[in-house]
């Protein structure tokens, strides 16, 4: 819960603020002498970046949607690593909501996915063609969310490489959700399916987001 105040007094405070600030400084550039305009101008780059990093950290504290809608959360999420990779070809299968008992799950879902996309992909280059399918479905009272990346360097020995990460993020889904979460490879394409039932989800309190991500992210 502190995460998620945190990022929300950053979006609500500091970014506003320096929004402000950034239009101001837009405005003076064509009131002011030409000294004073590329000050400005330097003055204007500087917090423009600093905005982007203050809404990135929001971002990363409070993810948008997460508290409201979980498949929105996770499209804001994908199409925010679509920027990161100019290549990445990214077909998605999202509901427009999707009914659950206790919106704070919500963040456990969307770390491990997070926390996933993160191991799988940080060894792609950037150049590379990928192909990312995601899909989320529910079935009366279960849930399924599945995580497949196709791309020529993907192998045994990618897999292999990362085993720590993932036998702790497979764990850790487990505990939280009383879920189940497994994968399988065949050829260059990697798929991952995170399973949970309503009724497991709803059983287990957690208490603070915080706590998810520690035990998502922590190394064995």
């Amino acid at each position: 819960m502190r995460m998620h105040q945190e990022g929300e007094a950053i979006r609500d405070g500091l970014l506003q603020k320096s929004f402000i600030i950034r239009r101001h400084l837009e405005l003076s550039l064509s009131d002011r002498a030409e000294n004073q305009q590329q000050q400005n101008q330097s003055y204007l780059e500087t917090i423009e970046k600093f905005h982007s990093s203050l809404k990135k950290l929001s971002e990363y504290l409070s993810p948008p949607y997460i508290d409201d809608n979980l498949p929105l959360a996770i499209r804001s999420l994908l199409e925010s690593w679509k920027l990161r990779i100019s290549v990445l070809n990214l077909e998605l299968e999202l509901p427009t909501e999707l009914a659950q008992e206790r919106e704070k799950y919500n963040h456990v879902i969307f770390m491990a996915l997070e926390e996933l996309l993160q191991i799988m992909l940080s060894d792609i280059p950037s150049s590379s063609p990928i192909s990312l399918f995601v899909s989320l479905r529910s079935q009366g009272n279960l849930y399924e969310l599945v995580v497949q990346v196709t791309n020529c360097t993907v192998s045994e020995i990618t897999y292999n490489s990362h085993l720590t990460e993932f036998n702790y993020l497979r764990h850790a889904f487990k505990f939280l959700t009383s879920g189940e979460c497994f994968h399988h490879q065949v050829d260059r394409t990697d798929t991952w399916y995170f399973r949970w039932s309503r009724s497991h989800v709803a059983a287990r309190e957690i208490n603070n987001p915080l706590d998810c991500e520690a035990i998502v992210q922590k190394p064995l």
